[in-house]
């Protein structure tokens, strides 16, 4: 189902991409540029019993891109949830660039985290590489290179890796540059599937819900406050 899926994105790319290059140029004349939320990235939420270190790392929605405050960013509420479900103090950190893709994260990123050790890592990355239409192969290589990485760096905590974003929801997308990042995203996300039944310790969280207007920022393609809201109680729910 995933080469099928691939060859027809393929095709897809190949019929459709003198428009959708129309479209994307644009685009990035026309969506407001959205900063990356201010405040400090590493923090502590209070509870009791043994301290539990979280990892946020990505791209710009780790970065809080579409919020102000890293307050309202997915880093941050994801700390409060897993405080309130786990009754334990939560020290959060925050390791993320804007328009970064995953082989640069780990070239750029990954030295970051040196000297920490994690009790649970979330990856949000992939959306800068779907609409650099990363091939599968790449993506498989980089991202299973990127996790790998931050293991040999850190330590080998759980990961929680999440789906490249619903670019079929996206009302700031025309088609058909929404379709055919929609169809790329699939296809990514199937390899992240792959990648996490691989490597183990890695559970791939697929985008089940529903993209509202809501849900996005004022640029209508990253998320807002209710949509960090939203991711952030999926990965609470999803952690164990």
């Amino acid at each position: 189902m995933i080469k099928q899926l691939t060859q027809f994105a393929s095709l897809t790319s190949l019929v459709t991409l003198p428009i959708c290059a129309v479209q994307g140029m644009k685009l990035r004349r026309t969506i407001p540029q959205l900063p990356e939320a201010t405040g400090e990235r590493s923090g502590v939420i209070a509870g009791d019993g043994k301290p539990f270190t979280l990892l946020v790392f990505g791209e710009s929605t780790a970065a809080g891109v579409g919020v102000e405050s890293v307050d309202e960013s997915l880093g941050v509420i994801t700390a409060r949830g897993l405080a309130e479900k786990l009754n334990r103090p939560i020290h959060y950190h925050i390791v993320a660039r804007s328009g970064i893709r995953a082989a640069e994260a780990r070239e750029e990123l990954v030295p970051l985290l040196t000297g920490i050790e994690f009790d649970l890592i979330v990856i949000a990355l992939g959306a800068n590489d779907a609409l650099q239409l990363r091939r599968r192969s790449q993506w498989g290589r980089d991202l299973s290179e990127l996790i790998a990485a931050i293991w040999a760096t850190t330590n080998r905590a759980p990961v929680l890796l999440s789906a490249v974003p619903p670019f079929q929801q996206f009302p700031t997308l025309p088609m058909p540059l929404r379709q055919m990042l929609a169809l790329r995203g699939r296809v990514l996300n199937g390899v992240s599937a792959e990648v996490a039944a691989t490597l183990g310790d890695v559970r791939f969280l697929p985008f089940n819900g529903v993209a509202t207007r809501q849900f996005f920022s004022s640029d209508g393609f990253h998320p807002g406050v209710n949509g960090y809201r939203q991711w952030a109680n999926s990965l609470v729910e999803a952690y164990h």
